[in-house]
C-alpha cells in the first residue's frame, strides 16, 4: 500500500524521505549558520571595541600630556617664579626631565655643527693655500654631545638636590631636583636653538654670543626656581647657586676641552703632519 508525507501529502518512495523534509533542514541548516555568523561577528565587534577603545585612550592620554607639558613651559617662560611654583607642585612631574632630554640633543647638535665648522674652515684655509684636497679631521659625533649633556644635568640635579636639602632646608626629591635643572635647561634651550639657526647661516659670531646669553639666562632661571621653591631657605639659595655655577664652570671647561679643543689639535696636527711630508 503507497504510504503518503503526513506534512505536504506527496506519495512517498518506499524506504526515502519526503523531499520536503530535506528542504525545512536545509532552510533550518541555512538559519543557524547564518546566526552562528552574526553571533561571531558580533562577538569579534565586542572584542575589538575595547582594543579601539584602549588605542583611542592612550592617544587622548599622550595628547593631554603633551599639552600639558607645552603649557607649562610656556608659562614658565611667561611667568618663572608663578610657573615654576605650578610645575613643581607635582613631586613625581617628568617635566625636567624632558626638557633636559630636549637640551642634551640640541646641545649635542650644536656642538658637532660648531666644531665641524671650526675644522672645516681652519683646514679649507690650508688646502687652498697649498692647493690640495682638503683632509676631513675627526671630529666628535652627535651622540657623544648628547652623552655627555645628559651626563652634565644628571650630576647638577644631584648637586643641587645634595645642596637644597642640607643648606637650602627644602624637602626635595629627585623628581623635583630635576624640576630645577629642567628650568635652567628651558634657558638654555631657547640660546641653543637660535644658536643652530646661526651656525647654519653661517653668523658664527652671532652663534656664541647668544650661546652665552643663552648661560646667563640659565642661570637666572635656576635662580629663580630654587629662590621660588617652597620652604627653602632664601639667604642659602644664593651659595647654593654658586657651588653649582662652579661645578657647572668645570664641567664645561671639560667638555671644551674635549670636543673643541681636541678637535682643532686633531686638525692642527694633521695639517702640520701633511706640511712635513711635503717639505
Amino acid at each position: 500500500m503507497a504510504k503518503f508525507c503526513t506534512k505536504c501529502g506527496r506519495r512517498l518512495i518506499d524506504g526515502q524521505p519526503c523531499s520536503c523534509t530535506q528542504t525545512q533542514q536545509n532552510a533550518e541548516d541555512t538559519q543557524e549558520n547564518a546566526y552562528q555568523s552574526e553571533t561571531a561577528q558580533a562577538e569579534s565587534q565586542q572584542t575589538q571595541q575595547p582594543v579601539h577603545d584602549m588605542q583611542e585612550s592612550v592617544q587622548k592620554e599622550v595628547k593631554d600630556k603633551a599639552k600639558n607639558f607645552f603649557t607649562q613651559a610656556l608659562e614658565m617662560i611667561k611667568h618663572p617664579s608663578t610657573g615654576f611654583a605650578s610645575s613643581v607642585a607635582d613631586e613625581n612631574s617628568k617635566n625636567g626631565l624632558i626638557l633636559m632630554g630636549i637640551q642634551a640633543l640640541l646641545a649635542g647638535l650644536y656642538l658637532y655643527v660648531f666644531v665641524q665648522k671650526i675644522v672645516s674652515t681652519a683646514l679649507n684655509g690650508v688646502s687652498s693655500f697649498l692647493g690640495v684636497s682638503r683632509y676631513v679631521g675627526q671630529t666628535p659625533s652627535f651622540g657623544h654631545g648628547v652623552i655627555l649633556s645628559i651626563v652634565v644635568s644628571l650630576i647638577i640635579s644631584g648637586v643641587i638636590l645634595g645642596l637644597m636639602n642640607a643648606m637650602g632646608h627644602a624637602k626635595i626629591n629627585w623628581f623635583q631636583a630635576c624640576q630645577i635643572v629642567g628650568m635652567r635647561s628651558l634657558g638654555s634651550i631657547l640660546a641653543l636653538i637660535l644658536a643652530i639657526l646661526g651656525l647654519l647661516l653661517g653668523m658664527y659670531q652671532f652663534a656664541v654670543l647668544i650661546v652665552l646669553v643663552g648661560s646667563v639666562l640659565t642661570f637666572i632661571y635656576s635662580m629663580v626656581a630654587m629662590m621660588s621653591y617652597p620652604g627653602v631657605n632664601k639667604n642659602a639659595v644664593a651659595y647654593i647657586a654658586l657651588i653649582v655655577e662652579i661645578v657647572g664652570a668645570i664641567v664645561a671647561y671639560f667638555i671644551m676641552k674635549e670636543f673643541v679643543f681636541s678637535a682643532l689639535g686633531s686638525a692642527a696636527g694633521s695639517a702640520t703632519n701633511f706640511l712635513s711630508n711635503i717639505l
